[in-house]
């Protein structure tokens, strides 16, 4: 309250200094986030030392983004609720902004505390505002991150890749290649999912990009954010389609790439660390040799998820829930816990809207129930799975899980079959002996 209602600076100078780090910070967040937290703690300081400007929320924003990448979320929101009420208070002079400052906050910030689906309005409502003022790349950049949101809690599948396809249109229209590479891995994952791409489904390949041409061009670019971006496309693709020692080789190079890029907290809502501690927990099954670096991944990665569980159940239990079943049942073979918590993954991920983890949670808990002998819950299992990933609009996948259900079901009678013909063979004797 006493950094809202602070005197108004009066030193021109001051001002725009403000103003034109704020626009400094954006440039360089894709090329150098050490010299963003440096214009950042600047822009902070002289908003503290010479009073309030319409400019002042842009780094408020920013330093509640800042605080959220490093674990402070309650810090961070705080400083994000402070930048919308100074947008409010400086509303005549600071409109310019608000697209921007809504991006940040809403994306950065209040995504780790309030429901996903609820900040999709606010969105869309930036990104008009963005046209409207002629920012354009303030208009590409909230929606490529709409985009990733939408892919992570959208209800439709199909009407929410025609929302990205929109976003990406825009962004060919002006030929950004950066915003391009950021956007186009979540659409071609999207339109893979729905039946898009050539044999392999889990190679980010189809319709609107090429894999091996994304990569060329972000390394071309020097954009190694969006480097990351198409491989964690690639890793949920993966992982998704089964192509898990493919996925366990990409997750040490996302991990290695990562590290380059310490101000990128996003994976978390994203979608990217819970699939690298799914892969981790499956990786450990695979390779026993590799069991203790491969759980201290999956810990580390549920450690995160309690973490952002105390700031939003709403987004983050269910994955928690998910993380603890897989790594019970594939580190520890504990498979009581496995049961329990693959069952809440199921119920919270339905109860908040999450409709691909829901399916998810449904086909993991099908493989756990197949593996540990149940047949017939298996049975059931995959084929909510299967019903849950159509109606979000994931044909593709629904039909990979169709086929398996049938080639399991043709071995089991296979099995059941053989099991019975040893039995009359075993008892044929025995009769003749009786008679």
């Amino acid at each position: 309250n006493a950094i809202q209602e602070a005197p108004v600076m009066h030193d021109k100078d001051k001002e725009w200094a403000v103003r034109v780090m704020g626009r400094l910070c954006r440039s360089a967040y894709h090329e150098n986030q050490n010299l963003v937290g440096m214009l950042m703690h600047r822009s902070l300081q002289v908003t503290l030392s010479h009073g309030i400007c319409s400019y002042s929320a842009t780094a408020f924003a920013s330093y509640g983004m800042s605080l959220c990448g490093i674990g402070r979320i309650d810090e961070g929101y705080r400083f994000g609720q402070l930048a919308l009420a100074l947008l409010e208070r400086f509303q005549n002079s600071s409109s310019e902004d608000l697209p921007y400052i809504f991006a940040l906050v809403y994306t950065c910030i209040n995504c780790y505390v309030d429901p996903l689906q609820s900040l999709l309005p606010a969105l869309r409502r930036a990104f008009d505002i963005a046209l409207r003022l002629g920012k354009i790349e303030c208009s590409m950049a909230i929606g490529r991150r709409t985009s990733s949101i939408l892919l992570a809690c959208a209800p439709d599948l199909n009407v929410a890749a025609e929302e990205v396809r929109r976003y990406y249109l825009h962004m060919e229209r002006y030929n950004h290649v950066t915003m391009k590479l950021f956007t186009l891995p979540v659409l071609q994952m999207m339109l893979i999912l729905m039946g898009d791409g050539g044999e392999d489904p889990s190679r980010l390949t189809g319709e609107v990009m090429d894999q091996d041409s994304a990569l060329e061009a972000a390394a071309k670019e020097k954009c190694g954010l969006a480097i990351i971006d198409i491989h964690a496309a690639r890793l949920k693709l993966m992982y998704l389609f089964g192509k898990y020692e493919d996925a366990g080789v990409l997750v040490t190079e996302v991990m290695a790439l990562k590290k380059q890029w310490p101000m990128r907290g996003d994976d978390v809502i994203f979608d990217e660390a819970v699939y690298v501690g799914l892969i981790a927990a499956v990786m450990g099954r695979m390779r026993p040799l590799e069991l203790e670096q491969w759980t201290e991944i999956a810990e580390d990665t549920i450690k995160t998820f309690e973490g952002m569980s105390t700031h939003s159940q709403w987004n983050f239990l269910h994955k928690l829930r998910l993380l603890e079943a897989e790594a019970a049942f594939y580190l520890r073979g504990d498979e009581t816990t496995a049961a329990k918590c693959y069952a809440e993954a199921i119920e919270l991920a339905r109860k908040h809207k999450f409709k691909l983890d829901n399916a998810l949670a449904l086909e993991r808990m099908s493989i756990f129930c197949s593996e540990t002998g149940q047949a017939a819950m298996a049975c059931n299992y995959s084929k909510q799975a299967e019903t849950a990933y159509r109606d979000y609009g994931a044909k593709r996948k629904g039909d990979a899980i169709s086929r398996q259900s049938h080639t399991t079901v043709s071995r089991e009678a296979s099995r059941c079959a053989g099991t019975i013909s040893e039995e009359k063979e075993k008892s044929a004797p025995r009769a003749a002996a009786t008679s």
